[in-house]
């Protein structure tokens, strides 16, 4: 309110007037994206302890894991449980990834029958086999 408060008598004409002046004095607090260079820069500061520093870095270990995850049932649980830890995140991750496999599996198995049943020879042909083969004959260089 301060801000509001200081701006010149008159200076605001209109609403986007309003939006320019208040994006250039906030500018700085706007979040900034998490990129991976940005662990490399996490240093630990003259007076802070080494457990604040690395309970700082653990954070943004955990933040840039779950915004490498693909949207999914395991991103949504692990959202919502809202881990404090890697070894969380690693427990999490043991629990979904059998769950996964499972699931992955199935859809393989499901696809390598429809192959066996549609892809060799029409419907019906499971076991169709080709019985002569055509030699190959190519010519060296």
């Amino acid at each position: 309110m301060r801000w509001f408060s200081s701006l010149p008598p008159r200076s605001i004409d209109s609403f986007s007037d309003l939006v320019v002046a208040f994006e250039s004095q906030f500018a700085t607090n706007k979040a900034k994206c998490m990129e991976v260079a940005y662990l490399f820069d996490i240093k630990q500061a003259k007076i802070e302890t080494l457990n604040r520093y690395l309970a700082r870095f653990n954070g943004a270990t955990i933040q840039a894991f779950q915004k490498g995850l693909r949207t999914g049932p395991f991103s949504d649980s692990l959202a919502l449980s809202r881990p404090s830890s890697m070894t969380e995140i690693r427990t999490w991750v043991e629990k979904h990834a059998e769950k996964e496999l499972l699931a992955v599996g199935k859809k393989i198995g499901q696809g390598v029958q429809a192959y066996q049943y549609y892809g060799l020879g029409g419907v019906g042909h499971k076991d169709a086999r080709v019985e002569k083969y055509a030699p190959f004959k190519a010519t060296r260089a």
